[in-house]
């Protein structure tokens, strides 16, 4: 069990610096595009696809997903990781509970899937040119 919540956490970790490495390319190449809610919520929901790819939601857990986003959106949408620092380690450390607390929403079949997924999207990233050490 430790074993498997260890490399879950290098995973989620791995994706998180991931996807802020991959936010900042983003903004270099799609300068001038709109960066509203709706364009979040697209990107959101694109990620999600990917994630769960292969996993069934119950209501229930759709649900909590929901507020899980809902939870952490404000605090992402409040950061400023090109102009600050600080707030690349924290959208880092966001994006990582944010993970987990998805992650603990699933069944232990479903966690193997979602952690699965992770690897391919991190892989995925590696490929577009994402952090190398991610």
């Amino acid at each position: 069990m430790f074993r498997l919540t260890a490399t879950a956490t290098l995973l989620l970790s791995s994706l998180a610096f991931a996807a802020v490495g991959q936010a900042q390319m983003c903004d270099t190449c799609m300068r001038g595009m709109p960066r509203d809610s709706a364009s979040r919520a697209a990107m959101r929901s694109h990620m999600q696809e990917q994630l769960f790819a292969g996993i069934t939601l119950t209501d229930a857990q759709k649900k909590q997903i929901d507020g899980i986003n809902a939870k952490y959106d404000p605090k992402m949408q409040a950061l400023h990781p090109r102009e600050n620092p600080d707030d690349r380690q924290t959208a880092r450390d966001l994006m990582q509970q944010r993970m987990s607390d998805i992650r603990g929403t699933l069944t232990p079949d479903q966690q193997t899937v979602f952690d699965k997924n992770v690897a391919a999207m991190r892989q995925q990233m590696r490929g577009r040119g994402g952090p190398p050490n991610s």
